[in-house]
């Protein structure tokens, strides 16, 4: 009898493990399914949407479900979208440089030349992630604007006799605000590369007898050559295809590709060959992506 319950009591426990374990297993899957739906549900499904619609054909007001080429052979042959295409892209590279020029010095001020307030300092350089993305693009409004800031500090030295309206609905207006708002995205990983770096390889390097230059030429900036070029990425990917900042600080001379699939879509009413020119778009994003994953290799090297 004594047997008989004993084994009872460790089939009873051995269920009640059982029973734990596949409800944790249950509430595992619970906690990765959803951050996993999220994107399926909200990034891939319209991916993949945009990209079976760009294969429809439109005629006469109505899209026809019938798979073909038709819209990708007519982009290619557009000479406005190639147009399109490549002043978007040499913009894009524009604002990649420059929030890199801008957010490179920043990065290695703080993380070399600040001690104790880093934090505060990360903080003012992210913090206009925090205020909203509309709000930013019209406060630049009214900085180029006649009666803005910069319009007013030219007259009052006597630079301008009157108010420019140059600063403003033009090329470099979508330029110049794209690279403050893509400032953020571009300093965050190199803050991050620089932080990581061992501070005793510089030791090391100026034992050797290298000064700050040379340091800096031969260790510090190899090592933070990954970190430049994925916020150089960011930035350029974000200038290549926002299309708000050039609707409201471009005017026409500010139209960009990412403009042209936005009317498509809009007053165009050709979804399909609006797609067709967004997967496009897309494919460039992901070259630019894959290059910065091919460079994430890069290591620092102290020569004699």
């Amino acid at each position: 009898m004594s047997n008989t319950s004993s084994e009872k009591s460790v089939d009873d426990s051995s269920r009640k493990k059982a029973g734990m374990m596949s409800s944790r297993r249950i509430r595992m899957f619970g906690l990765m399914i959803t951050p996993f739906g999220w994107v399926i549900l909200f990034t891939l499904l319209p991916m993949v949407m945009i990209l079976l619609l760009s294969f429809f054909r439109y005629e006469t007001f109505k899209i026809i479900p019938q798979l073909n080429l038709e819209n990708y052979i007519r982009t290619f042959h557009t000479p406005s979208f190639r147009r399109l295409l490549w002043r978007s892209f040499w913009n894009a590279l524009i604002i990649g440089f420059g929030a890199v020029v801008i957010a490179y010095p920043l990065a290695y001020y703080i993380t070399r030349c600040l001690t104790g307030k880093k934090i505060i300092y990360f903080i003012l350089i992210v913090i206009p992630l925090w205020v909203s993305y509309l709000l930013r693009i019209y406060s630049w409004r009214v900085i180029l604007g006649r009666n803005g800031f910069i319009n007013t500090f030219l007259v009052a030295i006597g630079i301008l006799k009157e108010p420019s309206s140059l600063l403003l609905f033009n090329n470099f207006a979508v330029t110049l605000v794209l690279t403050y708002i893509s400032l953020p995205f571009a300093f965050i990983p190199i803050y991050v590369a620089l932080e990581k770096i061992p501070r005793n390889l510089e030791e090391a390097s100026r034992d050797l007898g290298a000064n700050g230059f040379k340091t800096f030429r031969k260790v510090v900036f190899p090592l933070s050559l990954p970190g430049l070029v994925t916020g150089g990425a960011f930035a350029l990917i974000l200038g290549f295809g926002d299309y708000v900042t050039p609707n409201l600080v471009g005017g026409t001379a500010g139209f960009r590709l990412s403009n042209a699939i936005e009317k498509w879509f809009g007053t165009g009413n050709n979804r399909p060959f609006g797609a067709a020119q967004a997967v496009l778009l897309l494919v460039v994003v992901l070259i630019v992506l894959g290059l910065v994953f091919l460079s994430g290799g890069v290591k620092g090297v102290i020569e004699e």
